[in-house]
């Protein structure tokens, strides 16, 4: 394939699919007003930024297992980072789990009942995609697609949104929240 055939099948991929870019990025505009008015503190250094911008651009570009993963990643770090910076690190271990972090998170009240869940629910959802499951596995893609009987690219698109939105919830959070 000479340079030229590249560049028409880029701008191909790239129009015919504009109609559904622009309709997630409003889907992030909109998700992104529960932010605080001057932004969001975003603890988890370098990674947690990093993962929030790949996280949106993923979402908008169609690539919804590439966001959902990055979004766990970001939740991950934001939390683990707010853990380390609140003072109370002398007895945080040097890897955290996840479920760790939530719990510490949750009793310092950083995050509620109801995030905490989500955010849960947010590692089951990456766990599945990152690590084999069966068919008879009730958290695969596989037995959710079969059970709903729609496209499994449509099934990542909803759990890519949810994705998203469980990460705004927590950047939304008053601890992050700035102004």
């Amino acid at each position: 394939m000479d340079d030229q055939a590249i560049i028409d099948h880029l701008e191909r991929y790239l129009t015919d699919t504009l109609p559904e870019k622009l309709g997630r990025s409003r889907v992030i505009v909109e998700l992104s007003q529960q932010l605080g008015k001057n932004g969001t503190l975003m603890p988890g250094g370098e990674i947690a930024w990093i993962a929030w911008n790949e996280a949106r651009w993923s979402f908008i570009h169609g690539h919804h297992l590439a966001a959902i993963l990055l979004a766990q990643s970001l939740a991950e770090h934001m939390l683990g980072g707010w853990l380390r910076m609140s003072g109370g690190s002398h007895d945080l271990p040097d890897r955290l789990t996840f479920a760790a972090a939530i719990r510490r998170c949750l009793d310092y009240s950083i995050i509620d009942g109801k995030l905490a869940q989500r955010l849960g629910d947010l590692a089951v959802l990456r766990n599945s995609l990152i690590h084999f499951r069966g068919l008879d596995d009730p958290s695969s893609l596989g037995h959710r697609v079969s059970a709903r009987l729609e496209p499994a690219f449509d099934q990542l698109a909803q759990d890519a949104e949810q994705a998203l939105n469980t990460i705004v919830s927590l950047l939304a959070c008053p601890a992050f929240r700035v102004g």
